[in-house]
C-alpha cells in the first residue's frame, strides 16, 4: 500500500514515518508539512492511505480530508492528532481510524490490521491474483503459476537469507559473510552482484507487479502479508505479546501453518537463530492459546494444541503441566497416567527432577 503522511510538526511527522517503516506492506510515497503541497501530490499520485494531522495552518485536516474524498476516490484517511476533542467532528470526514498522539505501537498495529482488511475490500482483485506463496516451515517451497525456477543454488540461498532478515536491508558485507564464508575478494563480490541481479529477474517473473514481493535498492526484501508463512508467523508473534480471546483464532491458524520447524532441509548457519526464535514463539503461543481455551472450558481443543506442542517439543515442562491439569479436570485417568509417565521419565533423564507434588499425588491415587 502506498502511503502519505501529513503533519506540520516535524518531530511528529518523523515519528509516524519511522513507525510505519516497520510494516513491509506499506511504502511511504510522501511526507509533507504543508497541507497545500500535500493536496496537490495526492491528486497526482492517489495514494492508498493518508495519515493526516488535523490542527494545521493554511488548511486543516478536515478540509484536506474532504478534498481527498472528492479528488482521490479510494484513498483511505486515518487521522493522527494530539487533541481528543476532534474525535466526533473527525468522523464527519469518514476516516478509517482516529489516532491520538503519541501513538503507541500496539495501537498502530491495530490500525494497520484494520487498514489491511479495508484495503482488501477496496481491491478484491489483489486476492484473486495467482497464488504466489513462500513456504518456509518444513521443506522450503515456492508455490507459483510461473515456470521460472532458481537459476543457481546461490540465488536460492540469497532469497532465503533475505527472507530471514524480515524486511531489514542487507549490506554487501553482511551478504558476503552469510553466503561466501566472509570472503571479500573480487570474485566473491562479482558473484554476489550477479546473484542479486538474477534474484531480481526471478522475483519479477514471479510477481511482475511487485505487489507481493519486492527487493528494494538497498537489498531489503519486502513481502506482503499472506505470502510467506514464516513472515506471517513472526509478524503475528511480535504484534501479540500475549494471546487473547480476540487473537485466538489467528493464533490457532498460524500454529497449524507452522506445523514443522523453520527450513528443516536447508542447513545454513545464518538461519539457526531464526529457527530457535520460531520454536520459542511457537511454544509461547501454544501455551497461551491453550490457556485461552481452558478459560472458555474448551478443554478438548486445549488438549489438542498442547499435544501438538509436546510432539514438537518433548521437553516442554509447561506443556506437560497444562495437559496434565486438563486430564485431572476432565477425569481422564488413562490419558493422565500415560502423560504422567512420559513427563516423569523426561524430567528424570533431562533435569534429574521429579514432577510437581500435585501430579505425583494424583498419580498415586490412580494406582490404589
Amino acid at each position: 500500500m502506498n502511503a502519505f503522511v501529513i503533519d506540520d510538526e516535524p518531530l511528529c511527522l518523523e515519528d509516524i514515518v519511522w513507525q510505519l517503516s516497520r510494516y513491509s506492506d506499506i511504502e511511504l510515497k510522501g511526507s509533507y508539512g504543508d497541507p497545500l503541497e500535500a493536496s496537490e501530490a495526492i491528486c497526482a499520485l492517489r495514494p492508498d492511505v493518508v495519515f493526516l494531522d488535523i490542527d494545521m495552518p493554511k488548511m486543516n485536516g478536515f478540509e484536506l480530508a474532504q478534498e481527498i474524498q472528492a479528488q482521490s476516490t479510494g484513498t483511505i484517511v486515518i487521522f493522527v492528532t494530539a487533541y481528543k476533542k476532534y474525535a466526533l467532528e473527525a468522523y464527519n470526514a469518514y476516516p478509517l481510524d482516529f489516532l491520538v498522539k503519541p501513538v503507541s505501537k500496539t495501537r498502530l498495529d491495530e490500525t494497520i490490521e484494520h487498514l489491511r482488511r479495508q484495503y482488501r475490500l477496496l481491491h478484491p482483485t489483489i486476492e484473486k491474483q495467482s497464488g504466489f506463496r513462500i513456504k518456509c516451515f518444513g521443506s522450503f517451497e515456492i508455490i507459483t503459476d510461473s515456470d521460472a525456477r532458481f537459476p543457481t543454488r546461490r540465488v536460492k540461498e540469497l532469497l532465503l537469507y533475505l527472507i530471514s532478515r524480515r524486511g531489514v536491508a542487507a549490506t554487501r558485507e553482511e551478504m558476503l559473510d552469510a553466503l561466501f564464508d566472509r570472503s571479500n575478494d573480487r570474485n566473491s563480490v562479482n558473484n554476489l552482484y550477479v546473484t542479486l541481479s538474477r534474484l531480481r529477474v526471478l522475483l519479477n517473473c514471479w510477481d511482475g507487479g511487485q505487489s507481493r514481493i519486492r527487493l528494494t535498492s538497498d537489498n531489503a526484501l519486502l513481502i506482503a502479508p499472506g505470502v510467506c508463512d514464516y513472515i506471517d508467523f513472526i509478524t503475528f508473534a511480535r504484534q501479540h505479546a500475549s494471546i487473547s480471546r480476540e487473537s485466538a483464532g489467528d493464533a490457532a491458524r498460524l500454529l497449524k501453518e507452522c506445523a514443522a520447524p523453520f527450513l528443516v532441509n536447508e542447513p545454513y548457519e545464518w538461519c539457526v537463530d531464526n529457527g530457535e526464535e520460531v520454536e520459542t514463539e511457537y511454544e509461547r503461543i501454544a501455551l497461551e492459546l491453550g490457556d485461552c481455551y481452558i478459560a472458555e472450558n474448551r478443554l478438548e481443543e486445549a488438549a489438542s494444541v498442547l499435544t501438538a506442542l509436546l510432539a514438537r517439543n518433548p521437553l516442554s515442562t509447561d506443556g506437560y503441566a497444562s495437559l496434565l491439569r486438563i486430564f485431572m479436570k476432565t477425569g481422564d485417568r488413562a490419558s493422565f497416567a500415560t502423560r504422567y509417565r512420559e513427563y516423569a521419565r523426561m524430567l528424570k533423564n533431562e533435569f534429574s527432577l521429579k514432577p510437581e507434588a500435585v501430579f505425583r499425588d494424583f498419580y498415586a491415587t490412580l494406582k490404589q
